[in-house]
């Protein structure tokens, strides 16, 4: 995943992304994404849908269980040049965490009974992205937050805060 700001260009996946040409899928309800996962799938790139397991063990992997903030150390960063007279790039404040879950199969004998059934994806280790959405009525922008103790910090004092304004 990469991002442009008017101060940064940011790789958050840059090893995976450029140097092993990979790029993790994660389900999504509804997704609109699989003509893009085409495209870049056509062009090289490796679809990786489920953890591996060099990938979930190995600390130095992009695609290693661990929170996550836009600009970390993990990421590529290139600043804009040149600087422009804006406010403030506020991207960086943005947390999401990286987690794989076991997929659970609801009734083992309809597996079992459907031959359609792929037998691998019963039980498959599946990548999730974990953070919520900060948005308030006195925020100009809305932000991913991955700890919920920040979370239900947060909220009070910007409920406070919004009760001042009114």
């Amino acid at each position: 995943m990469n991002l442009i700001t008017h101060e940064t260009a940011y790789s958050l996946y840059p090893h995976a992304t450029f140097e092993e040409g990979r790029s993790l899928v994660i389900s999504t309800e509804g997704s609109r994404q699989e003509s893009a996962r085409r495209k870049y799938a056509k062009r090289g790139w490796t679809m990786v849908k489920t953890g591996q397991d060099e990938d979930i063990r190995n600390a130095r992997s992009d695609f290693t269980p661990r929170q996550r903030h836009i600009g970390d150390s993990r990421c590529w960063t290139i600043p804009i040049l040149p600087k422009l007279d804006l406010s403030e790039d506020l991207i960086a404040i943005n947390t999401w965490e990286l987690k794989y879950g076991v997929v659970e199969v609801e009734d083992p004998e309809k597996l079992y009974a459907n031959p359609n059934v792929n037998m691998k994806l019963a039980g498959r280790v599946e990548p999730v992205l974990n953070f919520m959405i900060l948005r308030w009525e006195n925020l100009r922008y809305s932000y991913l937050v991955v700890d919920e103790s920040v979370h239900v910090y947060l909220c009070p004092a910007l409920e406070q805060s919004s009760e001042r304004g009114r």
